[in-house]
């Protein structure tokens, strides 16, 4: 294989993995918010309930 070929390659796979890092961070971090609100809401239905 030619070394451009080879380097374009790796160029176009580091894109998408850094992509696909960004694209995952951002959904855990939507994900975690959904749960931290789940969690808090759930706090008050114990604390409702022990009363």
């Amino acid at each position: 294989m030619e070394k451009s070929t080879v380097l374009a390659m790796l160029t176009l796979f580091t894109l998408l993995s850094g992509m696909a890092v960004a694209a995952y961070q951002l959904w855990m971090v939507k994900d975690a918010k959904n749960v931290g609100e789940e969690g808090s809401a759930s706090k008050e239905r114990m604390t409702n309930q022990n009363t």
